[in-house]
Formats: structure tokens, C-alpha cells, sequence
């Protein structure tokens, strides 16, 4: 079983620039947990379309934890990426959040994949649940050199669209359309790449946008699947594309495409999003 002063260790090693600007850190209690958990102050970012405290940055904290559980449940010392990633919520999130926690913990790891599971809390009270299955990569773990330095200050670090880079187009994404992706060397994790959690997180920002445009009563996201297909890289034709799968008075369904900056496919998210009380 992996321990977590073996995880802080090999965290401690790791510059994550997509982690460092959402201030994900280890949670206070973490050396006395067994399992691997990590914080973050999530009243800050709120969701454009309805207001509320962003459910996709959950994401990061549950490839955070999780993704490190499996990394050091293959060893340590080989670079690990993530194929699939869930989050299912079974509580509004509170208007007046502060801190989301997020555990994580390997449950079953063989040569090729691993898994993890994660309990998502807010304020101490849990809100959800997520999975991560990881696979490992040829190659050492090699972490990034210099840490980029981050453009965004003052107030811009409080919107949301800004911190995942997506372009003004968020405004007006509706059934079809698609947000750019712009070019930010803080939106990498620590091996230079993309992070999965802000691929995750910046899908269901625009999920949430294109199932709410014209409703008066806006849904909340209840549940995110992600399935990672290939490295992502912003600039170039890199953009969020979003298609509603269904929209219904209490549901609606929104699949979202992360196009690389070479136009392929990265990752593919289904986000579900329900009336409040629904």
C-alpha cells in the first residue's frame, strides 16, 4: 500500500503549473491519511453560465489525488498518464463553498492500468465521488525544468474561463459550436502536457454553458465521464467543441470534444446536468 509520505516526497519533486494556479496543495491531515488527499479553494471559481461553484474543477482534485495513487502504485519511476476519469455528484454544491478536498486511493492495479477511487468533499461535507484509471507510459517520470510564469493577476485569477484559457467564445457557445483553447504554458502538469483535470474541467464549463443557454432555471452538473485519447496541446486549432445529446425540463445530456492544437481528438466528455431538487 502506498503511503502518503512517500506521495509528498515525490510531489515535492514535481513543478505542476496547472496545479500551482488553481492552489492545489496537500490537505492539512494528509500525513496522518492513508490515503492520498489533496485540497483546493474552490469558492473562488463559479461557473459563468449559472453562477455556481464550478462541479468540472472537482475534476482536478480527483486526477490529482488519484492519478498520484496510481503513479506510485506502478513504482514511482515511470511517467503515468490518465485514460478515464469520472465525477458524480449526490449533493448541490454549496453557494457558499470554501475548500473542496478530494482522497484518493488504488484499488486495483495490474500491469497495464490502474485504479483509483476518491471522495470529493466541500467544507468537510461530501458532495461526490470519482475514478481514475491510469496507465503507464515508456519512459521515466521526468519532471518540467523552470516553472512558466503565470500572465494572469489580480482580479483575472477569479474568472474561471480565464484560469482554463478559454477564449471570449464561451459567451456564445451554443449546440454545435465550439470555445478556443488558447495557448497557456499553465495549463500543463508536471510532465508538459495538458493536465487532465483541465481538460476535464474547461469541457464541462462549456457543457454547462450550451445545456443552460435561454433556461430560466439553470441545471446543475450531476455527473462528468472523460475518456482521454491522446496528448492535448492548446494554440493552434485547439478548441472545445460542444453537442447536446439531449435537453429535456429537468436533464439534458452535452458531449464535449478537446481538439488538440494538430485539430485531432483528445478527449471526449459526456457531462449530465439536472434540475436542482430534479
Amino acid at each position: 500500500m502506498t503511503t502518503v509520505p512517500t506521495w509528498v516526497s515525490i510531489a515535492e519533486q514535481f513543478h505542476d503549473p496547472a496545479e500551482t494556479r488553481f492552489e492545489l496543495s496537500p490537505a492539512p491531515d494528509a500525513s496522518s491519511s492513508e490515503k492520498l488527499v489533496m485540497q483546493m479553494p474552490i469558492g473562488r471559481w463559479r461557473n459563468p453560465a449559472t453562477g455556481a461553484v464550478s462541479a468540472g474543477l472537482l475534476a482536478m482534485l480527483v486526477d490529482s489525488a488519484g492519478g498520484t495513487a496510481d503513479f506510485l502504485a506502478f513504482g514511482g519511476d515511470r511517467a503515468t498518464v490518465t485514460s478515464e476519469l469520472s465525477v458524480d455528484l449526490v449533493a448541490p454544491l454549496p453557494s457558499t463553498a470554501d475548500v473542496a478536498t478530494s482522497s484518493g486511493r488504488t484499488v486495483a492495479v495490474d500491469a497495464a492500468t490502474a485504479m483509483a477511487s476518491s471522495t470529493i468533499a466541500v467544507d468537510g461535507a461530501v458532495v461526490g465521488y470519482g475514478t481514475v484509471r491510469t496507465m503507464p507510459v515508456p519512459g521515466a517520470a521526468t519532471p518540467l525544468g523552470a516553472m512558466p510564469a503565470d500572465g494572469l493577476s489580480g482580479g483575472e485569477r477569479d474568472d474561471l474561463s480565464l484560469m482554463l484559457g478559454l477564449g471570449a467564445s464561451i459567451d456564445d457557445v451554443t449546440d454545435g459550436e465550439s470555445v478556443v483553447a488558447l495557448p497557456d504554458p499553465c495549463l500543463q502538469n508536471g510532465i508538459g502536457i495538458v493536465h487532465g483535470g483541465i481538460i476535464v474541467a474547461a469541457a464541462e464549463t462549456v457543457a454547462s454553458v450550451t445545456m443552460n443557454r435561454g433556461r430560466t432555471a439553470p441545471l446543475s452538473t450531476g455527473a462528468i465521464r472523460a475518456n482521454y485519447l491522446r496528448p492535448m496541446a492548446t494554440g493552434g486549432d485547439a478548441r472545445y467543441e460542444a453537442r447536446i445529446v439531449r435537453a429535456g425540463r429537468g436533464t439534458a445530456v452535452v458531449d464535449v470534444t478537446a481538439v488538440s492544437a494538430d485539430g485531432k481528438t483528445a478527449a471526449v466528455v459526456r457531462v449530465t446536468g439536472y434540475a436542482v431538487g430534479a
